[in-house]
């Protein structure tokens, strides 16, 4: 459905047009967002997980492109072609290699360079439709003139109705004495410059007792869980966290409802697995693995030993498939790892 729907907002020489959000992973590791913002023009927003060089929110107008569509304001540009996506300074490529995230990737932990904002979302919304935008200046609902950044999540039910769930909003501390706080919100933090605020969701859109309904209850969150998940940068807060993201899947395409995901962070000692880190678990109930974020204590990971993160399917006590161990967080290894579960581990 993306594909087809971001494939129609690139038809130049369509006179049809609908609005798109689009997020772009690069094989550098930089993921940028591309919003539609009326027929013309595009919102390229950049840093939101990661922090980057150069502008991280700029909207571009479309200009003529040999194939594709591509918009720029002269000195930047974001080129779009199909599912694929190019971002370039003058001429000069600034990352390579983008491809449009599929729905089914669970949500990437916030570092928001522009806002300072260190956000780790709760396991649940990881397999849910739990999505995220981010807004900067006028852009932002309401506290438009007063704000300088909001991160919103959002949930989505099968008919498209929407919910938000939490909502982080920027303040310059300037402009804080001067506005009244959203209702249902609270003070995160504050820092020389910003005041951080968050606003939990307020009552239920859905019909009572709708699966709709029921889901949005389950996904809920309160104020001690977003203060857990929360800080800034440079800015420890409350327990310092930090995390690593892992795609999980095994070879063959069977469905195995009610098997227990296990994503495990070892110590790596002589080729054999170590002190346990960190461990995430979750019942497939559907039966299809799910991505998974293991949360860790950065005081705890030693640069000079090897880490490595494994998965496994578990019927009851019996290991029915394994993954091989992957290489993350030391010695030029990131915090992504790709784990296929087999028989033959």
């Amino acid at each position: 459905m993306k594909r087809l729907l971001l494939t129609s907002c690139l038809l130049i020489s369509s006179a049809a047009w609908a609005q798109f959000n689009v997020t772009f992973r690069c094989a550098s590791g930089e993921i940028f967002q591309v919003s539609s913002v009326g027929q013309d023009q595009v919102l390229l927003q950049r840093g939101l997980y990661q922090p980057v060089d150069g502008p991280t929110r700029l909207k571009l107008p479309q200009v003529i492109s040999a194939s594709g569509a591509k918009y720029s304001n002269g000195e930047y540009s974001v080129w779009l072609k199909g599912d694929d996506a190019q971002l370039l300074h003058g001429e000069k490529p600034m990352a390579q290699d983008c491809s449009a995230s599929r729905d089914s990737e669970p949500l990437t932990p916030i570092r928001d360079a522009s806002s300072g904002i260190v956000f780790i979302p709760p396991e649940r919304w990881l397999a849910k439709d739990v999505k995220l935008t981010a807004k900067a200046g006028t852009d932002i609902p309401v506290y438009g003139k007063i704000a300088s950044h909001q991160l919103e999540y959002v949930y989505q039910d099968a008919q498209g109705v929407q919910a938000p769930l939490l909502t982080l909003l920027v303040v310059p501390s300037s402009h804080f004495a001067k506005m009244t706080p959203p209702a249902n919100s609270v003070e995160l933090g504050r820092d020389s410059q910003r005041v951080y605020l968050a606003q939990l969701a307020s009552q239920s859109p859905f019909a009572a007792n709708s699966e709709a309904a029921q889901q949005f209850a389950l996904l809920r969150t309160n104020l001690d869980e977003v203060r857990q998940n929360f800080s800034l940068y440079g800015v420890v807060i409350h327990q310092a966290v930090e995390t690593i993201s892992a795609k999980v899947s095994w070879l063959d395409r069977a469905l195995r409802p009610g098997t227990e995901q296990v994503v495990e962070l070892y110590v790596q000692e002589n080729d054999k697995l170590g002190e346990l880190v960190a461990q995430q678990s979750q019942i497939l109930e559907k039966g299809s693995p799910r991505g998974a974020v293991l949360r860790f204590d950065p005081a705890a990971i030693n640069p000079k030993l090897d880490y490595v993160v494994i998965a496994k399917l578990l019927q009851g006590n019996r290991v029915l498939l394994k993954s091989e161990p992957q290489p993350v967080l030391t010695k030029g290894h990131g915090r992504d790892a790709m784990l296929i579960m087999s028989k033959k581990h």
